[in-house]
């Protein structure tokens, strides 16, 4: 249930990339689902971080109904939120629904590179 990529991506974060919201509901709703959700990839992204980058509104809001959290301030060097790659990528509904839950930017300056940065290898 937990296995991963090389990249460190799991399923849920795998289902997130895809946009998978049935797949998303059923490993949240497992016994693994509170362990899913705190993974991060080997690129330090996370399955919101995912599902914003791909613009998938449904599995964001399933991941924030879950009681997905992000820590407010991201550590130097790392990866912005999934609000600031939302923003990168041009998805507006699901920078709303981010911000509707309280998510504030991590970067001042958003740009495409941020997004570059959390695409799992082929």
């Amino acid at each position: 249930m937990q296995a991963s990529s090389t990249q460190g991506v799991n399923a849920l974060m795998a289902a997130a990339i895809q946009g998978r919201a049935e797949v998303v509901k059923t490993l949240l709703n497992s016994i693994h689902g509170a362990a899913l959700i705190q993974a991060k990839s080997a690129s330090g992204a996370n399955a919101l971080m995912y599902a914003a980058q791909g613009g998938h509104k449904e599995v964001v809001q399933l991941l924030l109904d879950y009681g997905f959290v992000e820590c407010q301030l991201a550590p130097q060097g790392q990866l912005g939120g999934a609000l600031d790659i939302a923003l990168a990528d041009g998805h507006k509904e699901v920078a709303d629904l981010l911000r509707k839950y309280g998510a504030v930017c991590f970067v001042s300056n958003v740009g495409s590179a941020l997004s570059a940065n959390i695409t799992p290898g082929q």
